[in-house]
């Protein structure tokens, strides 16, 4: 057996080395594996190992323990569902940020710590840039994780690391009671992020059938304000009190939520949320059952220099201190021609996906792919500028939206189907067998018609699975009949049930 390098173990590295080259090393390693079995070439492995020497991503030394890892064993944890490498922002305050970030984390998560980086840099953005499409850096994200799975350290840092570098007035509170208590802190700073601990719960609270109709309203001001970014003259809701009535120009809630599964999964990615724009409008990561080791760690804040990158936007101010709140005046981002021709090929694949999904509640999701894979390079393409900098998001930029936005939403989409269609057709399920038992105690037969009425909120199709499913059981039988002269189906009980 092999042993793990002392490199490669994951509290030997540091800060930025640590994001930068464990997920990398596993990520060579899994690869080549597959590389060794299929060409049974030792000499070739260790060839095209070189490269990373050449490269200078990986010593000589280093080089040598992974080619004895891939050719002697499986001493390292590999994990199929890793973000892939190429994924991770290296450069700038984003790959700064998850240095640090990773630095600090009791589990070794880099792709919470990824995307929580991207949100604190796209909080510093916000209403300060807007691409020539019309994008700007307001975003919703959720992290989803067992307890304790190492979700929390990347979830408070966004905060720290915007306090730290002056923006304190950015960071609105985590508890959310209605739309008025998000909207009374955004008349000082339209532009602000809120950070939603135990997303689940809290979410859920507002979307229950037993929430009062006021703490409802808050998912609804969710939706309006992400698609009302650049409004001029944004109202939630236009109160006969002038008084009450709030106005917000350009509002940007940046959200960040974490939890579990079992609070996250039925409750604020359900059924409901997936028809009506909810959770199409977040994007999320999911770390399944994977729980790192837990490894004692000495915190540190941010760096100053990061702070200084990052404090450098939240100055910007294009249209001064006072004017900014009512007019932010944004600089403009412009597209090469070649980020054009990436976001174009990737919108044919996600309308293909979608109209694969069509009927189906995930399709939503899809359709979003192409807003979210612009934003998201909008904030690497600015990351890596100052605001006195021209800006042009390049083909690079795009590509790595595209990918990073492909990759999450495929993996949504595999969940959903999964813990929320899967326990949401066994609901449907049952509500459908309860009706027909029902009606069965009134009458001896229950026609498709009746059926079909009952449930029109679904498909045909959907009703016909669930219906299937219910006859295949032996619960019902089901013969054809007709009806008013037209043929038609009959659901009754078994013999032995009457």
């Amino acid at each position: 057996m092999v042993c793990v390098p002392e490199w490669l173990k994951p509290r030997e590295l540091t800060g930025l080395d640590l994001y930068r080259k464990k997920p990398f090393a596993e990520a060579i390693v899994s690869l080549h594996r597959d590389y060794a079995r299929s060409v049974y070439d030792a000499e070739a492995v260790r060839l095209s190992l070189d490269v990373y020497v050449a490269d200078g991503v990986f010593r000589d030394d280093q080089v040598d323990d992974l080619f004895q890892i891939i050719v002697g064993g499986l001493p390292v944890e590999i994990r199929s569902d890793r973000m892939p490498f190429e994924l991770y922002i290296m450069d700038g305050p984003i790959g700064e940020m998850c240095g640090w970030m990773v630095s600090n984390m009791n589990r070794h998560q880099p792709e919470f710590a990824l995307l929580a980086s991207i949100q604190a840099m796209a909080v510093v953005l916000s209403r300060r840039v807007r691409s020539e499409t019309g994008d700007g850096t307001n975003i919703y994200q959720l992290l989803i994780g067992l307890s304790a799975s190492g979700k929390d350290g990347p979830f408070k840092a966004v905060s720290t690391v915007l306090v730290h570098s002056g923006g304190s007035a950015l960071v609105g509170t985590g508890s959310l009671t209605g739309p008025t208590a998000a909207l009374t802190q955004m008349t000082d700073s339209p532009a602000i992020f809120f950070p939603i601990d135990e997303a689940g719960k809290t979410i859920g609270a507002h979307k229950s059938n037993r929430a009062d109709p006021y703490s409802s309203e808050l998912i609804t001001l969710l939706l309006k304000a992400y698609s009302s970014a650049w409004d001029p003259k944004f109202r939630h809701k236009g109160m006969s009190d002038k008084t009450n009535n709030i106005e917000i120009s350009c509002p940007h809630i940046n959200f960040l939520g974490v939890g579990t599964p079992e609070t996250t999964y039925g409750k604020v990615i359900d059924v409901e949320s997936l028809a009506d724009g909810f959770t199409s409008r977040i994007v999320s990561f999911d770390t399944g059952d994977h729980v790192p080791p837990l490894v004692q760690v000495q915190k540190t804040d941010p760096p100053k220099e990061l702070c200084d990158k990052l404090r450098t936007w939240i100055d910007f101010t294009p249209s001064g201190d006072t004017g900014w709140v009512l007019s932010p005046a944004p600089k403009i981002v412009s597209l090469s021609e070649a980020a054009k021709r990436s976001f174009q090929a990737a919108i044919v694949r996600w309308d293909l996906m979608a109209d694969h999904l069509a009927g189906e509640s995930g399709s939503s999701i899809y359709r979003r792919c192409a807003e979210h894979a612009r934003k998201y390079a909008l904030i690497y393409a600015c990351s890596e500028k100052t605001p006195d900098d021209e800006i042009t998001i390049e083909q690079r930029h795009a590509d790595w939206g595209i990918a990073l936005i492909s990759w999450l939403t495929d993996r949504l989409i595999t969940t959903v189907k999964t813990k929320v269609m899967a326990s949401q057709r066994e609901l449907d399920i049952a509500r459908t067998g309860d009706f027909l038992r029902k009606r069965l105690t009134q009458v001896k037969e229950v026609y498709t018609t009746e059926i079909n009425r009952t449930f029109r909120e679904w498909s045909a199709k959907y009703r016909g699975e669930l219906l299937d499913d219910l006859v295949d059981s032996g619960e019902f039988l089901r013969q054809p009949k007709m009806t008013k002269g037209r043929p038609s189906l009959a659901y009754s009980l078994p013999p032995s049930v009457e």
